[in-house]
């Protein structure tokens, strides 16, 4: 008597009291009812007063109507139900009578409505979901199921997604669901012909069915699902389940294998689920599943993936005997297609991973036919650019297996190291401040990320912000998670956080920012540019800031007179090699400085000289034994226009990699690999002198160059000939692996195992009659231009003394791969990238100079800077100034440059200009920032049509703000090994005095002279992606929900973007983005941007590639291009309030989607 059961089972007739209804089911009662008078449906019995016994009849009819074709009463519904918060009665009404019909009712309209059918609202309702603690729920409810009888295996055998169809009508027979023991049916006419009673479902499974789906697609959205399942000790709970109902329903494999995969994604719930004999369970999943090609099976492998992260959990996969079910099984991949094969391919090469991180797994994995099956694999796979990534991780993996995953250095830490000083203070006493502070991104997320303005360069990164092609892996699927949870700030949206009060009134007591005066005396009334002028040259007295910690004094160097005279000698007895080349007439070499003033320019012969005298007056850690040959002819690109090259042939990168499969296997190459050039030797071995190592003292060895005496020799039995110890240089082994092939390997940052991606060395002995193929083992970005149009840059010596062009992007089969070599750390998974390029010398015997980009370096900018000054020495156009800001840690001087327009007698005038800030170079691998800088300054100082420009701004410029980075060869970090563009919260007087003392000139301008300044902008370069484009700050894209409600002037901060796109072909303003990111508070754009309320504090962006949009495209980026993009910054800056006063006089600007699409990273 199963209906006697279940109306018991109802307890309508209960002694117990009424349960109390919701007032939302009586809306929803009343929509059913609209839903069927406006489709003629016949009603019988149904109950015109509104209570308790309604609630069961609108429960069915909801169903009926949501598993029906007509979509418009289907839509009312859902749309009744998101707006209402409909899913918490809906929760509570299941809790309360799972076991009766009515619970299986409202697990079918749960189900429905996260279903794909209920379109953009499913979205709203899962977060509804979250809200209102679904799993606490979901857990009660099960608990119950299991108490039942009906987990025999009997009952329906249809889908939960599964809909009864037919072309008749549909009668539901709703037999004591009126609670007073009457029948009450419904007809819908057209619908379907089923007649669903109480026998056509068994005894809870359906609902248990039902249930299961929507958890899966509940816990899909949940980011916190693991962590919530493990606060609620419920990790063996739902194994229990999956045990108990697995094997019972098919209908339930693919929700309970979605759920376990996800739960599996905690490594603690996988240690767990490890413990309680998982793998036996997993074992048994493939008994149950075939070996053909379904989604069941791939779910199954993913979930494996997942769980074998724990290495015991791998010992338990080898015993348990897994290990033959997964070859049984992939051995038949070429049955699969598209990206079915693609995420079999994955798994699986992820379980291999990790069974090799274990020595029995290693030991099964190498007695197996495990390797070749992979090696056959990734030989045959599809074509698709997807699998060159499954190729790349079957080569990790391979590594690993056999024990060549380190990298082949005596140590990964740089072998140079800085001792960094200690101060009282608690920030530099830690421990983690002499330790590799790592990446500074999300990036990202080390190294990604996203990388390069704000320090992205990350795996998960994220550098700074790349293009979506350049993306390692995106995530399949619909929606992205919700319910991330975000730390918002307690105070306004430009107020600094609690935490950080007293550091900044400490850091920005007006006591101290007062001081910062002497860098704002063109405001003065007693300030007179003839008295300055008196000055140049001339020491002026020690001005020591608050403690002594930062010493302040003008430029003690020596300017060259109007007939470009050096006023001092070189001195010393030393001679000086000067190559005779390097008397070459200007334009040979295309120092094209020239003065619009009618000043005139030193010779050529007199910079080089004191180019020599700056270079060996610069301090340096690194062991520096020349002056590189490019520096001292002052090198720059070429004058013809270079076109990007061809995307990296993807043939030629599968064959890179295969080969990188052959060397980690140990196969016959028939070369044994050779050591040519170690630093760390060199370092070592006690033949360099201390002076050779950068320390001072009067026996300090005189750099110079010979280059041109040794250019043209050539041995024929002696491999290339190596070299980087010379300012910016950057290369730490090379290893001959073939006649013509050398691996290479950089070196890290100073005091730091990171950030290798930088390089700039020379090489020697080339022939002219082969190509040379250089393997650069150890960088550590995700990708990167290189394949897709990049070119490194090579400087020949030879060429420069046959009077041809300086710098070229050269290189053929040029790849850039995930090889093998993990970093460093016992739980790191990440591993290094191998870029691979071909190069083919004209001259025998050359000297060659290759690097990532054209160099800038220090002493350059030190000698090109009085260069330039020196032109408007005597102008009455314009005014400009040279200050020491401070010392570095090293004691290099950090200038600072003053331009503004003639200084006269109406100080009051003086007052209205605005100061614009520019920096540039926080990361030292980013040279084209440089030239950007310098293109920046030969329009301020010798440009043409600039005197209503400086008329109208002061600008303030730190051209180079980490010097000992750039000086020694660093990609990212300079001394202390800490990302300086992490620093501008809460920068450190003495650890990063150029952060620190440039924060406190823009406080100085912000709280002392009462005018904030009109444009904040922060010079970068970026390694992976082409154009130009600005990152700005926009309270309506900001992580915190008090910004989003500030309102802001919209016209203000796109106005310099679209003056931007006006003046220079190669800006892209659709590339711009104006998101805050939490990760990125402690970047100079964020943090001046918030503290200071600068609305234009933005960050350049200038790729090292080139133009891939608008009329430049297919451009490449050399130094006259990134001097326009310069040129056409400080125009910009100078149209753009007329484009403000534009606006207003015309149409409002865009909302910033419509003008502006922001990108991920």
């Amino acid at each position: 008597m199963e209906g006697t059961s279940s109306r018991t089972e109802v307890g309508v007739a209960s002694p117990s009291p009424p349960p109390v209804i919701d007032p939302w089911f009586d809306g929803l009662h009343q929509i059913v009812l609209s839903c069927f008078t406006q489709s003629r449906v016949e009603m019988e019995c149904v109950a015109k007063e509104v209570g308790a016994s309604n609630v069961p009849w609108t429960i069915a009819s909801t169903v009926t109507i949501l598993t029906s074709d007509v979509d418009v009463q289907r839509k009312v519904i859902v749309e009744y139900i998101c707006t209402s918060n409909g899913i918490k009665p809906l929760l509570e009404l299941l809790e309360s009578s799972s076991h009766t019909k009515v619970g299986e009712k409202t697990a079918k309209i749960i189900l429905e409505l996260v279903s794909p059918k209920s379109g953009k609202q499913r979205t709203v309702i899962l977060k509804q979901c979250l809200d209102v603690n679904y799993l606490s729920v979901a857990v009660s409810v099960l608990k119950q199921l299991l108490k039942g009888s009906g987990f025999s295996g009997t009952g329906t055998t249809g889908t939960a997604s599964s809909t009864a169809s037919s072309s008749t009508p549909v009668t539901l027979s709703l037999e004591d669901f009126s609670g007073n023991g009457s029948a009450s049916s419904i007809v819908i006419r057209g619908g379907n012909s089923n007649t669903i009673t109480a026998d056509d479902l068994g005894n809870g499974m359906q609902t248990t069915m039902d249930l299961l789906w929507f958890l899966a697609s509940a816990v899909a959205k949940d980011s916190h699902f693991p962590d919530k399942v493990r606060q609620m000790l419920k990790v063996k709970f739902f194994h229990d389940v999956f045990k108990k109902v697995f094997f019972a329903k098919s209908a339930t494999h693919f929700p309970l294998l979605k759920i376990l995969r996800q739960l599996s994604k905690c490594r603690n719930a996988s240690e767990i689920l490890g413990k309680d004999k998982v793998m036996q369970t997993v074992k048994k999943c493939f008994a149950v599943l075939n070996s053909q090609p379904h989604a069941k099976l791939l779910m199954l492998f993913e979930w494996l993936a997942l769980l074998t992260r724990d290495r015991k959990n791998c010992i338990r996969f080898l015993k348990a005997g897994m290990l033959v079910k997964v070859l049984n099984c992939f051995r038949h991949w070429s049955h699969w297609k598209g990206k079915g094969l693609l995420k079999l391919s994955k798994s699986v090469i992820s379980i291999y991973t990790h069974l090799a991180r274990t020595k029995s797994g290693k030991k099964s994995l190498a007695h197996s036919d495990a390797i070749s099956m992979i090696r056959s694999f990734c030989e045959s796979c599809p074509q698709e650019r997807s699998f060159d990534d499954v190729i790349m991780r079957a080569c990790a993996m391979i590594h690993v297996c056999y024990g060549k995953e380190t990298l082949p250095l005596e140590r990964l830490e740089c072998p140079i190291k800085f001792e960094v000083p200690r101060t009282s203070d608690s920030f530099t006493n830690s421990p983690l401040l002499l330790a590799d502070s790592g990446s500074s991104s999300d990036e990202d997320d080390p190294e990604a990320e996203g990388d390069d303005e704000d320090g992205s360069e990350s795996d998960n990164d994220n550098d700074s912000e790349s293009d979506n092609s350049l993306v390692d892996e995106e995530e399949e699927g619909g929606d992205a998670p919700i319910g991330e949870s975000r730390r918002q700030s307690r105070k306004g949206s430009l107020a600094r956080s609690d935490s950080n009060s007293e550091v900044d009134n400490e850091m920005m007591s007006l006591d101290k920012i007062a001081q910062f005066s002497y860098y704002f005396r063109e405001f003065s009334s007693q300030y007179t540019p003839e008295g300055e002028m008196k000055s140049l040259g001339v020491k002026m007295d020690k001005l020591e800031q608050s403690g002594g910690d930062c010493i302040i004094e003008e430029y003690d160097g020596n300017w060259p007179d109007d007939n470009g005279n050096l006023e001092e000698s070189i001195g010393g007895d030393t001679p000086i090699n000067l190559p005779h080349a390097l008397s070459l007439p200007i334009s040979t070499h295309k120092y094209s400085w020239t003065s619009r003033h009618g000043a005139k320019l030193p010779r050529m012969e007199n910079l080089r000289k004191l180019y020599f005298r700056m270079a060996n007056k610069t301090s340096h850690v690194s062991p520096f034994v020349k002056i590189a040959y490019p520096d001292i002819c002052f090198g720059l690109s070429g004058k013809q226009v270079e076109n990007l090259c061809a995307t990296t042939d993807r043939v030629v990168l599968r064959k890179k990699m295969f080969s990188c499969i052959a060397k980690a296997v140990a196969e016959t190459v028939g070369f044994r690999p050779k050591v040519v050039y170690y630093l760390d030797d060199l370092i070592d071995s006690g033949n360099m002198s201390e002076s050779q190592l950068g320390k001072a003292g009067k026996g300090k060895l005189t750099l110079n160059n010979n280059d041109e005496n040794e250019a043209g020799r050539f041995d024929s039995k002696s491999p290339l000939t190596f070299e980087s110890r010379f300012e910016s240089g950057n290369l730490r082994k090379a290893v001959q692996s073939g006649d013509y092939e050398y691996d290479l390997f950089l070196t890290s940052d100073i005091n730091s195992s990171r950030h290798n991606q930088w390089f700039y060395f020379q090489v020697g002995n080339v022939s002219d009659d082969a190509p040379y193929t250089f393997n650069i083992v150890n960088c550590i970005k995700t990708n990167s231009l290189f394949n897709y149009g990049m070119q490194p840059v090579i400087f020949s010596v030879m060429d420069a003394m046959k009077q041809k062009p300086g710098w070229v992007r050269s290189g053929s089969q040029l790849c850039y791969y995930k090889n093998g070599y993990k970093f460093t750390g016992k739980k790191s998974t990440r591993t290094y990238h191998t870029l691979s390029f071909t190069l083919t010398f004209a001259n025998k015997g050359d000297i060659v100079y290759i690097a990532y980009y054209i160099p800038y370096t220090y002493t350059r900018l030190m000698v090109e800077v009085p260069n330039l000054l020196s032109t408007v020495k005597h102008s009455d156009k314009v005014h400009c100034r040279y200050d020491v800001l401070c010392k570095s840690l090293d004691h290099n001087d950090i200038p600072l440059l003053t331009i503004t327009g003639p200084i006269g007698g109406d100080h009051t005038r003086m007052q209205d200009r605005d100061v614009v800030f520019i920096t540039s170079r926080v990361h030292p691998g980013e040279t084209n920032a440089s030239w950007v800088m310098m293109g920046i300054l030969r329009k301020l100082l010798v440009g043409n049509h600039v005197e209503d420009l400086l008329q109208r701004y002061v600008f303030k410029i730190v051209p180079m703000l980490n010097v000992e980075g750039v000086v020694n060869g660093c990609h990212r970090s300079g001394l202390t090994s800490q990302d300086l563009n992490r620093c501008w919260m809460k920068p450190h007087e003495i650890l990063h005095p150029s952060i620190y003392n440039t924060k406190m000139l823009v406080a100085y301008c912000s709280r002392v002279r009462g005018r904030e300044p009109t444009v904040f902008l922060d010079l970068h370069g970026h390694s992976r992606r082409k154009n130009a484009f600005f990152y700005g700050c926009s309270f309506a894209r900001s992580w915190r929900q008090e910004d989003r409600v500030t309102p802001e002037n919209p016209q203000k901060l796109y106005a310099l973007a679209e003056s931007m796109s006006v003046h220079c072909p190669y800006f892209v303003m659709h590339f711009c983005h104006y998101d805050v990111r939490k990760s990125r508070e402690t970047t100079a754009r964020v943090a001046i941007w918030r503290e200071f309320g600068i609305t234009r504090s933005f960050t350049l962006e200038c790729s090292y590639c080139g133009c891939d949009r608008g009329p430049s495209k297919g451009v490449s980026f050399g130094t006259s291009q990134l001097w326009e993009i310069g040129e056409a910054l400080c125009e910009s800056i100078g149209t753009m309030e007329c484009k403000i006063q534009s606006q207003q006089k015309g149409e409002e600007i865009d909302a910033p989607e419509a003008v502006i699409e922001s990108f991920i990273e």
